[in-house]
């Protein structure tokens, strides 16, 4: 039976959801498959990018798809070795938005 207890439980996790989620821009990968396709990405990172949910998913979910003429190599190279190393690193890098025009992120990789 669902009680009070479990009711506080809920809406403590929907807090933790609110303030650190909520706000964020992501993409989720499927590591199980060795080109790590985009399995899902939220509204907020298909605004971020001009794509689609349904042009975004089974996209590589490095989002080399997104580096452009300015996209430094360095970090391009930098969010694969960490997909590939499983570590979770921050990296600023230039991406291009569907429309070409220029975008600067910071990615946090976690796993």
């Amino acid at each position: 039976m669902f009680g009070f207890h479990d009711a506080v439980q809920l809406q403590a996790a929907i807090l933790i959801h609110n303030a650190f989620i909520a706000d964020r821009n992501f993409v989720l990968g499927n590591a199980q498959v060795a080109d790590l396709p985009i399995i899902y990405c939220n509204d907020g990172f298909c605004e971020l990018t001009g794509y689609s949910r349904a042009e975004l998913v089974q996209k590589h979910c490095s989002c080399d798809f997104l580096c452009g003429e300015r996209t430094n190599e360095f970090s391009a190279r930098e969010v694969k070795e960490a997909l590939r190393g499983q570590e979770e690193k921050h990296v600023e890098i230039l991406y291009y938005k569907k429309d070409g025009k220029i975008k600067s992120i910071t990615i946090i990789l976690a796993f």
